[in-house]
């Protein structure tokens, strides 16, 4: 493409234009050094020590947002671990709340135990239940003792409230069968102590 006349002298223009904004602003820049305020500082030291200046307090500034933000990061991982740590602890505790509410259940039950053994004049022996019949549940219960801990057919289960039920078949030796004085077909025989009259 062939470079026309006009169009050399428009670059001639814009490239005599830039040459005088580059005096003008070095000639302002060599004032500024020999121009001083009326404290005696150069204007060229005051404009590059203001323009510094502004420059550093944004970045103060910056750092600073940084640092906050940072900082809360930081404050809420360090609180969701706390919180972990506090709900394990919790955890922990209400274990042992239960252990001890069991303890104590325990401990009531066997001696509830106890002033029954107290107050029943023949020999009687602790047993605990096991399962519940799987076929006649609720009628019958399996207990933790047998033949060999001395139950008998037709002996009598009883507890600190009253009387449980009676030992029925099958026996073994480590376990028997208790039908449950509710079954409807369950029958106790009990004799006043005012009158001395028996029933069923």
């Amino acid at each position: 493409m062939p470079i026309t006349s006009d169009h050399a002298q428009g670059v001639d223009v814009n490239r005599h234009t830039w040459l005088l904004v580059l005096l003008l602003v070095g000639h302002v820049i060599l004032i500024s050094v020999q121009v001083s305020t009326r404290s005696g500082i150069p204007v060229l030291d005051t404009v590059t020590f203001g323009t510094f200046a502004e420059l550093q307090r944004g970045a103060a500034r910056l750092y600073g947002g940084v640092s906050r933000v940072w900082e809360r990061y930081v404050g809420l991982r360090g609180a969701e671990k706390e919180a972990t740590r506090l709900r394990r602890q919790v955890e922990v505790l209400q274990l042992q709340v239960h252990q001890e509410r069991a303890r104590v259940r325990r401990a009531a039950h066997l001696e509830s135990l106890l002033g029954l053994r107290r107050r029943v004049v023949q020999r009687t022996l602790a047993a605990q239940v096991i399962a519940g019949d799987p076929i006649q549940w609720p009628q019958t219960v399996i207990i933790d003792r047998g033949r060999e801990d001395g139950l008998q057919t037709d002996m009598a289960v009883i507890a600190p409230q009253g009387v449980v039920g009676r030992i029925i078949e099958p026996l073994s030796l480590h376990a028997a069968k208790v039908q449950l004085i509710a079954e409807r077909n369950a029958g106790v025989g009990a004799i006043l102590a005012r009158t001395g009259a028996g029933g069923v």
